[in-house]
């Protein structure tokens, strides 16, 4: 038996619409102000919604994102372990340390 995560069908209709309203806001921007083949940035790239919807629609994108917790979220949303070597789009993760010295 699995639990219920929602106390009632109407709960997570509304979570299904605020998703819904998301990607669709996501895809309306990207096909707004870009064009098949372009790069799409995203400098606070959270969980990979902006990254997923532009890949769908045939951008590539750069994402930069400071919190380390939220790779495996993205990586799962974009797809990044399902993709092999040799298709479409590659992916890299770069992980840089930065420390903040008082002076």
């Amino acid at each position: 038996d699995y639990p219920n995560l929602f106390p009632t069908y109407e709960a997570y209709l509304e979570m299904m619409s605020r998703v819904a309203r998301e990607l669709f806001r996501v895809l309306r921007l990207i096909t707004l102000f870009s064009h098949i083949g372009e790069t799409v940035l995203d400098p606070f790239l959270g969980s990979g919604t902006t990254m997923k919807v532009a890949r769908l629609l045939g951008r590539s994108c750069i994402g930069y994102e400071i919190d380390l917790e939220l790779l495996p979220i993205i990586q799962a949303k974009v797809g990044m372990e399902s993709a092999s070597f040799w298709e479409e789009p590659q992916f890299e993760v770069i992980v840089r340390s930065v420390s903040f010295g008082t002076n």
